[in-house]
């Protein structure tokens, strides 16, 4: 039978660290927009084999404590490496996991950050003591509002970091929606866009918090939301808070009320999980005439032991500017 179990953990940082994402910032954060969250979803399916995804409001992970959290993980929890995605919003206004050269004037704060990882570790072991059987749907839904941040001159040829309308932009918004005992346990979804939203000294999860906020409101206060950031590095929201406060809420609202609406709709089909993962390191070069094609990446990011249904294998990326490297999931 399917399980799922779920952790969830408020990892707002003391007001005053420094807020990574935006190089303009020379001063520390001066208050918190709305909280940030860690939240984790485990799962098991038929054949006994177990999947654990963290996401958080955060910007990056530090590549080492990535590693030594699936470390710990396989040797205390007997969970394979590939077996443990972790997965942030990207929100930029939050705190500065890791010094980064690109950002020298950005400080870090070690009593947060291991205590972060503390919560991490304990919310990943809490997160499997949780699983129960638990009911699982699955939709594909379809979310407008991220739109290309690469605008081409085409006179010269140089790209702005503006609205494309015209450029690619990944629409596909899917959705998975937990049940147990007949009730709403909680809510995954995944998009491909920048949570670049806001740009202040507050402290925020930018536009996944407030749908994540919007959620609750059509679901239930009880109902755990997560949300997966996919391949969004040219993608940026329509609406920013600049263009207007109150148009900025509305604006969200009515994205979370169309995921809520979407998730309780006959567009949703009860599945069974047959869980895989894989991992594998490779860089893709930053020159874009060098680029992989799709088939290319797939090959790349197969490591060529473990089967993963074609109709949940899309590649992804996250990259890291100061350390030139990229990762991809399956």
């Amino acid at each position: 039978m399917t399980k799922a179990g779920f952790f969830e953990a408020d990892v707002t940082p003391p007001v005053g660290l420094y807020l990574a994402g935006f190089p303009g910032r020379h001063e520390g954060s001066q208050g918190v927009a709305d909280p940030l969250y860690l939240r984790i979803v485990a799962l098991d399916d038929d054949a006994g084999e177990r999947v654990v995804l963290v996401t958080a409001d955060l910007l990056k992970w530090p590549r080492d404590m990535s590693w030594r959290t699936k470390m710990w993980a396989e040797q205390e929890l007997g969970l394979p490496s590939p077996a443990l995605i972790l997965n942030l919003s990207h929100t930029h206004s939050a705190p500065a996991l890791f010094l980064q050269r690109c950002y020298p004037h950005w400080p870090i704060d070690r009593e947060y950050i291991c205590s972060l990882e503390q919560s991490l570790r304990e919310g990943i072991a809490a997160a499997i003591a949780d699983l129960q059987p638990t009911r699982i749907e699955y939709g594909l839904g379809e979310g407008k509002f991220g739109v290309n941040r690469r605008l081409p001159d085409p006179e010269t040829g140089i790209v702005t970091m503006r609205p494309n309308d015209e450029g690619y932009c990944d629409l596909d918004l899917p959705v998975f929606a937990f049940h147990r005992d007949g009730e709403p346990a909680a809510l995954l979804y995944s998009y491909a866009c920048h949570p670049t939203s806001r740009n202040t000294l507050m402290i925020s999860a930018d536009w996944p918090g407030q749908i994540s906020q919007g959620l609750k409101e059509e679901l239930g206060d009880g109902v755990m939301t997560l949300f997966a950031q996919g391949a969004g590095a040219s993608i940026m929201p329509r609406v920013r808070e600049g263009d207007g406060e109150q148009q900025y809420a509305e604006h969200w609202r009515t994205v979370a009320n169309g995921i809520a609406d979407f998730a309780r709709s006959n567009a949703m089909r009860e599945i069974e999980l047959e869980l895989a993962a894989a991992e594998r390191e490779f860089e893709i070069p930053y020159d874009m005439s060098r680029l992989p094609s799709r088939d290319e990446l797939m090959t790349m990011a197969d490591p060529h032991d473990t089967e993963i249904p074609a109709g949940f294998r899309r590649p992804s990326a996250c990259t890291s500017r100061a350390g030139g490297w990229r990762r991809a999931w399956n």
